[in-house]
């Protein structure tokens, strides 16, 4: 794709438009959908990208007018967009144009950011959501002299209402291309609110998975589960020659920690060895913890040689009054069947379950 760019922006008058939110950059920000006055639901941009409004609903962007909160480059867009503001300044005057193109109604925030990059790029706000805003931005410069353009945005409408309207110019030469999520191999990440929505269907499916031979995992019963607000923690990968995520482990931020809560995987016998492992280092490390039985204790103390929290009293401060309450302490294994000496027994879904703690409180 970057060889087929480079071919068409040795064109005389070349211009390239990038958006901004979930093209360059990612940001902690909502869009407010609101309706008789009220806010009835609140959609991130990935969420935004792909909503369709029912009768009597409006926008409120005000999270977009103020500093970037929490901002992270998307590295390969941001790589092109420098490359491109780079080769306007080579050039004749005039004859290379860059913008970022946003639906923001401020520029000031986004102009802010990329100049603590390094890159000085001209941002034009447009105000409105519309995508046809867009699309008529972009057919006034066309108006002024620009045949070839270059067009990268997240969203799926906006690159439908250029690609329209380009169709009225058949001697511009264009391309425009819809980002899409790409993940490192073997490294694990932490999605976004935006890549939980995106791929809360492919969460949904590993986490089944791993939980199928139980019955399924008590907390998701839907892919919109993924989203639970409690479950702050989440560490994912692409970790075989696929392009798809292939493992993932969630769990709560405490006071204690993180306290794991879940896996999932593909069902692949390498993978789930891969994360096996993964997750046994990471309970190793300060300020990671795990309520396990049965299986999970033999595959993270067993083999992973985690080590057991074997202190009645962290335990039932680490557990709280409610559930401490309804936790009986056995210290050795109440049937025998395992090691260790912090087992205890506490009801968990209306049934009693044997549990022992493991990690690095």
């Amino acid at each position: 794709m970057i060889k087929l760019v480079d071919i068409l922006l040795k064109e005389r008058k070349v211009l390239s438009v990038f958006d901004f939110d979930d093209t360059i950059a990612k940001s902690d920000a909502w869009i407010y959908v609101m309706k008789g006055g009220r806010e009835i639901k609140k959609l991130d941009p990935a969420e935004f990208a792909v909503y369709t409004p029912k009768p009597g609903e409006t926008f409120d962007f005000r999270d977009f007018d103020r500093k970037l909160q929490n901002p992270r480059l998307i590295k390969q867009n941001a790589q092109l967009l420098r490359k491109q503001l780079d080769k306007a300044r080579r050039s004749a005057r005039g004859s290379r144009k860059v913008t970022i193109l946003t639906a923001r109604r401020i520029g000031q925030p986004v102009t802010s950011f990329l100049k603590t990059i390094g890159l000085d790029a001209y941002v034009v706000p447009l105000g409105s959501s519309n995508p046809i805003d867009k699309a008529n931005w972009i057919e006034k410069q066309i108006r002024k002299g620009y045949d070839t353009v270059y067009f990268m945005d997240d969203s799926p409408k906006n690159i439908r209402a250029v690609n329209n309207m380009l169709r009225k110019y058949p001697r511009v030469k264009f391309i425009t291309k819809l980002i899409k999520e790409d993940f490192p191999k073997n490294k694990y990440i932490e999605p976004t609110t935006s890549d939980k929505e995106k791929l809360k269907q492919t969460l949904f499916d590993l986490i089944q998975t791993a939980y199928a031979p139980i019955g399924g995992h008590l907390k998701f019963q839907s892919p919109d589960d993924i989203k639970d607000p409690d479950l702050k923690y989440w560490k994912m990968a692409d970790i075989d020659a696929d392009p798809e995520i292939d493992v993932v482990y969630f769990g709560k931020k405490t006071p204690f920690g993180v306290k794991h809560t879940g896996i999932g995987h593909d069902g692949e016998k390498a993978n789930i060895k891969k994360l096996l492992i993964k997750k046994s280092a990471e309970l190793k490390k300060p300020g990671n913890y795990v309520e396990v039985s049965k299986g999970a204790f033999d595959s993270f103390v067993g083999k992973g040689n985690v080590p057991i929290i074997d202190d009645e009293e962290t335990v039932r401060k680490v557990l709280g009054q409610r559930r401490s309450d309804q936790t009986t302490w056995h210290g050795k294994h109440p049937k025998g069947k395992k090691p260790g000496n912090g087992w205890y027994t506490r009801k968990i879904g209306g049934r009693e379950v044997d549990k022992t703690m493991i990690g690095n409180i």
